[in-house]
């Protein structure tokens, strides 16, 4: 007699990539720093082989606002759809 077994599926948790924006308006994507002329391209390229990608803000709480609506708008341009925050406390 043969049984026929369902085992679950795996399911590939997706890896979050942390974006840091210091005070003095330095990127760094994963540890490694980015110029903020080659941001988007960047975040284009860990998006294409990442498709269920995890963005993490972390900001400097002394960063400019500027700059953090600067990174918001860049996410959202290159499509970036799960995103979360977070700031330093002063």
């Amino acid at each position: 007699m043969q049984h026929e077994v369902n085992l679950p599926q795996t399911v590939k948790t997706p890896t979050a990539n942390y974006l840091t924006l210091y005070a003095d308006r330095r990127y760094e994507l994963d540890q490694t720093t980015v110029e903020a002329t080659t941001l988007a391209t960047a975040l284009s390229d860990k998006l294409i082989t990442e498709a269920d990608l995890i963005l993490r803000l972390e900001s400097d709480a002394s960063a400019p606002y500027e700059a953090v609506a600067q990174l918001l708008e860049i996410a959202k341009r290159v499509g970036i759809k799960r995103l979360s925050m977070a700031t330093e406390a002063r």
